[in-house]
């Protein structure tokens, strides 16, 4: 009797304990856990970086965003600007997922599930319509363009840009 008793005793704990390890995630540094479901009053997913989360069964799941650099190309016809500006504007940009709390959110709201071709071209759609607006507004002012304050411009309007989807610019060239 005692015996069958502490086989029980044992296969419950055994089972409890992978039950814990499988619920219990990990995150490594180079992604964002995103626990979703259940979680804080008036938000809509929980974001770690690195660390780890227990998730509840049934009532929360997850995923994980990548914190991958993307490198964003923009065809541009730099003959056209080079004749309107006298130098070159930026073609190619980095960026990626931010790890600051606000922008995680950001990011775990519109970008998780998206594979990474679908992240760029909404980077792309995102820096073009910034550098046409700078362009718009620097060629039509009448004002002499001076390169590295224009640059500094076109840096300022598309990180703010790119913050509201989660993402952040790492350079420009």
């Amino acid at each position: 009797m005692w015996a069958w008793m502490l086989f029980i005793l044992a296969v419950l704990l055994v089972g409890g304990i992978v039950f814990f390890k499988s619920r219990y995630i990990l995150c490594p540094s180079n992604r964002i856990l995103v626990v979703y479901g259940k979680v804080e009053q008036g938000k809509s997913s929980q974001c770690y970086n690195g660390g780890c989360a227990f998730v509840m069964p049934l009532v929360q799941s997850y995923a994980f965003l990548s914190l991958e650099p993307l490198r964003v190309d923009i065809p541009l016809k730099q003959e056209l600007v080079l004749e309107k500006l006298n130098f070159r504007l930026p073609s190619k940009f980095t960026v990626a997922i931010s790890t600051e709390p606000e922008l995680m959110e950001n990011a775990a709201q519109r970008l998780l599930g998206l594979p990474n071709e679908k992240k760029e071209d909404l980077a792309r759609d995102i820096i073009m319509s910034q550098l046409k607006l700078a362009m718009d507004d620097r060629l039509h002012s009448g004002e002499t363009v001076n390169e590295r304050e224009f640059v500094e411009s076109i840096q300022e309007k598309v990180e703010n840009k790119l913050n509201t989807v989660g993402l952040y610019l790492i350079s420009l060239i």
